[in-house]
């Protein structure tokens, strides 16, 4: 198992030892191999391996993306145990925005697609809000910024 943090991936853009420009059978090293890929594709073809929640991405079989839409948004699976920080599914921006300030870091504002605003953290960390019913924006992805 590889520890990680979403502190850490705030700071610097990478899961633990898993970064971007990583090798394919480096990321398989450091995990093992994912319990899950892209369908009508080969676990060595695949584009996107899975790690319960977490997505890496691959190009020409070099990690391109680390992305987390789903469940908790800090699963990564038996192999992947991910430190939370203060990331939950839903976390105000405003929450968020005080821990990144809080933990000495920078961020910025871009608008995202649709009604999305993307909270990039250090030049390296994208974190994706959108707004609810009641027009609050809570946290809905995270991914690195390329």
């Amino acid at each position: 198992m590889v520890d990680a943090s979403l502190l850490g991936f705030a700071r610097t853009g990478a899961l633990g030892p898993i970064r971007l420009g990583l090798a394919r059978d480096e990321v398989e090293s450091l995990l093992g191999s994912p319990p899950s890929w892209l369908a009508n594709s080969s676990k060595a073809r695949s584009t996107i391996w899975k790690f319960e929640d977490v997505e890496i991405y691959f190009t020409d079989h070099v990690v391109t993306m680390l992305f987390c839409d789903a469940g908790t948004l800090t699963n990564g699976g038996e192999a992947l145990r991910i430190d939370p920080w203060v990331i939950r599914r839903r976390l105000s921006q405003a929450a968020f925005e005080k821990a990144v300030v809080d933990a000495g870091m920078s961020f910025e504002r871009r608008p995202g697609p649709v009604d999305q605003v993307h909270v990039v953290v250090n030049g390296v960390a994208v974190f994706s809000f959108d707004p609810d019913a009641s027009g609050t924006f809570g946290l809905g992805y995270w991914q690195t910024d390329r």
